[in-house]
Parts: structure tokens; sequence; C-alpha cells
């Protein structure tokens, strides 16, 4: 499960929360937070994947989907798009 802003707040909490579920959790934040994140997901027994980048730069998206896919912590799908309401 790959969570984008995981250094604090939600995107924290969702990690928690994913890792306590035995997922394998990819924490992305551009911050060294997500550092503390993932040793205590580690101490819990989970397992975890902290990538840092810049999503707003195409590469650096690209190189936190490949590294994961990589890692086995999320698969590619595609869906299709919802309609507009």
């Amino acid at each position: 499960m790959l969570i984008t802003g995981a250094s604090t707040g939600i995107g924290a909490a969702l990690a928690l929360a994913y890792a306590a579920q035995k997922c394998r959790v990819a924490l992305h934040s551009s911050r060294a937070a997500a550092e503390n994140l993932a040793k205590t997901i580690r101490n819990g027994g989970g397992e975890v994947f902290p990538v840092q980048g810049d999503f707003s730069i195409a590469a650096d998206v690209e190189r936190v989907v490949t590294r994961n896919i990589s890692a086995g912590s999320m698969a590619w799908s595609t869906m299709p798009p919802r309609p507009r309401a």
C-alpha cells in the first residue's frame, strides 16, 4: 500500500492502520519524519518501505512507483475514469 503524505496526520494514521492489518506499507514523504514512522511500524513487526520524492516532478513519481512495485508493496493496475457529476 503506497501512502502519500505519510509523515504526519491522516497519512501517518493510514500507514499505521494498514501496517496493523499486516499490509506492506510504502511511506511516501518529502520529509525525514517518515523514517520515524517506519521505525514504529518495523518495531511492531510490520513491513515498510520509506521513499522520498516530489510528486510534482514526473521522474520522482515514476521512481517511487517503480520502487514500490519492485518491493512488492503495490501492484500496478488501471481503473476506468469515473464519470463526472
